[in-house]
Formats: structure tokens, sequence, C-alpha cells
């Protein structure tokens, strides 16, 4: 493991979700979406698939001011 490792670990842990064997997911404000795209650079995406995976939508209060971005990653 790297340093790196470790920090995407633990903002993982912090701030992501698991959703049974479905997928792993990260919803952050919306202001915060370039940390998505590094942490979509991290698990090896390139900058086309970053861009279709990243989504836009409202966080649990559904007002213009919890607008959030999120990213859902899966594999077989």
């Amino acid at each position: 493991q790297t340093e790196e490792d470790a920090y995407w670990l633990g903002f993982f842990t912090a701030d992501g979700c698991i959703v049974g064997k479905i997928y792993v997911g990260i919803n952050l404000a919306a202001r915060d979406i370039d940390h998505l795209k590094k942490f979509c650079k991290y698990m090896g995406l390139t900058e086309q698939e970053t861009a279709e995976i990243i989504t836009t939508g409202y966080g649990s209060s559904y007002n213009k001011d919890n607008l959030v971005n999120g990213v859902k990653i899966c594999s077989k």
C-alpha cells in the first residue's frame, strides 16, 4: 500500500458507501467535483469515462442549495 492508497481508503471510509455487491459510490457537494475527478483518476478511469459517470442531483433535502455530484463504480 502507498500513502495515496491510505488517503483514498480513509476518504472513502468517511464519505463513501457500498451498496451490496452492486457498486461503491461517493456523493459530494457540487463544489467538490474536482475531488471526485481525482478519485476517478486514482481508480484508473480516463477523463472521458469520468465525465460519463459523474452525476449531478440533489441531496436528501432536495433544494437548490443541496446540489451534489456523485460517482458509482462497479465491476463484473
